[in-house]
This record gives C-alpha cells, structure tokens and sequence, in this order.
C-alpha cells in the first residue's frame, strides 16, 4: 500500500484521535497530564495507525528475469563451440562441412548467451535501484503521513477533550483555540475557563423546512424558532395587540416578521421596527418570506439593522443588508 487514500487517511486519524483521546483523558481529569504532554500517547497512537497503513512493504513494479536460461545457452554454446574446434585441430580427424557449422552454431549461441547474462545483470542492477527508491519514497510517505497525522491529531485532541467536557459542537474550534492557550497548564489550573465552555448553551437544530405557506402567526413561531437556533434561545412570539411593531422578543433584539408571498417589505416598515427597538435599548431585525426594497437595504446596512428573508419551504435564511449585524449569539458572556 502507497501512501494513503484521503478516506485511508481520514479514518486513520479518525481511530488515532479516539485512542489518544480514550488514552490520555482519563490521566488529564486526574491532574496528573498536561495537554502537552500528550506526546507518549500520540507517539504510541501514530505508531498504531500508521504502521497499519503502511504494513505492506512498497511495491517495485518489475523484478528481473532469471539467469538460467543464459547460463544455458552459455554453457551449451561454449561445450559445441571448444568440443568442434577440438575435433578439427585433432591429427587425423574427418573435419566435413557438418563439423564447422556445428562450430559455428556453438560460438553464436555463446555469444548470445554472454549478451544475455549481461542483459539480466543490468537489469538486476536497475531493479535494486527501484527497490532502494522505493523504501526511500516509503521512508518519505512515513514522515509526511506521521507529521500531517501529528498536527491533525494535536488538534483533534483539544477538539477531543471540547467534547468530553459537554462544550457545543458549533464551538469546538474555538475551544481548541483556547485549550491550545492553555496546555501547559493543570486541568485544575484553568478550572474556571473550563466551567465557563461548560456552561455554554446547546442550542436547538433550526426548523425543518416545510411542504406549504405558513400563516401569519405561524410564520412568526417560525422564526422565533429559527432565531433560538441561532442562540437567542429565549425568543418569543408577542402578543399581538401590545407588540407595538415587535412581532418576537429577545433580550437585545426587536423582530418585525413580514409573512408575504410576493413583494417587498418597504423602508417605512424598517424605520419603524428600528425606531421601536432604539426606544428599548436593542437591536433591530426584519425576517421576511419575500424581499427588500432597494431603500430598505440601503437604511438597513447603514442604520445596522439585519435583514433576512426567511423561505419556511426551505428552511433557509439568507441576508439582504451589509449591516455587519451578524444576528447569531455564540456563547454567553464571562
């Protein structure tokens, strides 16, 4: 087997990550390991996965053809070539036509015999090159996929522990970020920054996409949904006779859902929903199933409101402004 195949590749890593991880957690909740000091275990895990790939020895494409049958012709050439010459220089022998051509015939088989040996000894010596040459491009293979495997799985372990702490799957790079910060440190030692990644809310999938149009008010339920999965999990539909524009209700945004089939929503509508969400200390925002204006967006993008249309039939939102207003919580504050 040459160098592994991407999915080779990936399921080595795939296995090393969970033998390191299963081998070196255990001794870093006990306090006794750093993540740094995981290079006993990667080395043990990288020796495991790797020499599994690389079991086979390399591959030479050809290998030499026997001597035997140039020894042969050698060895009868020279035996009728000696054994006519013999015979002619003998006092008294009957040399006739038959004896030359025999002789004759002896000395081209030893020639091609010759010619032969010296043929199979070259081509000996080219494939103990294609040997030599492949044990070194094994040898280089061996370095690349251990060195690649080494910086995957320093990542895959922080990403590792992220996950045997109960960290958020959406937040496992940057928890590796951080514990990579960190590793040099005691478990113990940053016990506070660990419970704070604990603490982090899991936030519910985003809505399915759906086979019809919803009404008004269902829209609405909709896109508190879509909002919760975003990570403002307390989002709430309003009640209709006092929402004074606000159609759901999160703790630093104000949403105005316009449910429209065709259309646009217009500029009026988000000055409105921004005037009211200035008055309460927030942020505006404006879902909709249809479209903006071309003055929406442009007092949108500048006033810092997001817009988003919002199609229930596909379940996917996109923006219409440049705001720079990402409408997405992440992680709870410190």
């Amino acid at each position: 087997m040459s160098l592994a195949t991407p999915d080779q590749r990936s399921e080595a890593v795939s296995l090393a990550a969970e033998a390191l991880g299963r081998d070196f957690f255990a001794d870093w909740l006990a306090g006794t390991a750093r993540p740094s000091d995981y290079y006993p275990y990667l080395d043990n895990a990288i020796g495991k996965v790797a020499g599994e790939v690389f079991r086979e020895p390399p591959v030479v494409r050809f290998k030499p053809a026997d001597n035997t049958g140039a020894v042969a012709l050698i060895a009868f050439g020279a035996l009728l070539f000696v054994g006519n010459a013999i015979y002619a220089f003998t006092p008294g022998a009957a040399v006739g036509v038959g004896n030359a051509i025999a002789g004759l015939i002896g000395l081209v088989l030893l020639i091609l015999g010759v010619a032969a040996f010296s043929s199979r000894a070259k081509e000996k010596a080219r494939y103990e090159t294609a040997v030599q040459t492949a044990f070194a491009e094994r040898a280089a293979q061996w370095e690349y996929y251990t060195g690649s495997l080494r910086d995957t799985l320093r990542t895959n372990l922080h990403q590792y522990i992220g996950k045997l702490l109960g960290v958020p799957m959406r937040l496992h790079a940057e928890f590796e970020r951080d514990s990579r910060a960190h590793e040099k440190l005691l478990r113990t030692q940053w016990a506070d920054q660990i419970a704070w990644w604990q603490r982090q809310p899991v936030f519910p999938p985003a809505p399915a996409a759906l086979p019809e149009r919803l009404g008004h008010y269902e829209y609405e339920e909709y896109c508190a949904a879509w909002l919760r999965s975003r990570g403002y999990v307390e989002a709430v539909v309003t009640r209709a006779s006092r929402d004074g524009g606000v159609d759901v209700e999160c703790d630093d945004v104000d949403v105005q859902c316009k449910h429209y089939d065709t259309g646009y929503v217009r500029v009026q509508d988000v000055r409105e929903i921004f005037g009211v969400a200035s008055h309460h200390g927030k942020r505006a925002a404006v879902i909709t199933s249809a479209s903006f204006s071309k003055d929406a967006i442009a007092f949108a993008s500048e006033a810092g409101v997001a817009l988003v249309i919002l199609d229930e039939r596909t379940g996917q939102g996109r923006r219409a402004d440049s705001s720079g207003f990402s409408l997405r919580r992440e992680t709870l504050s410190h």
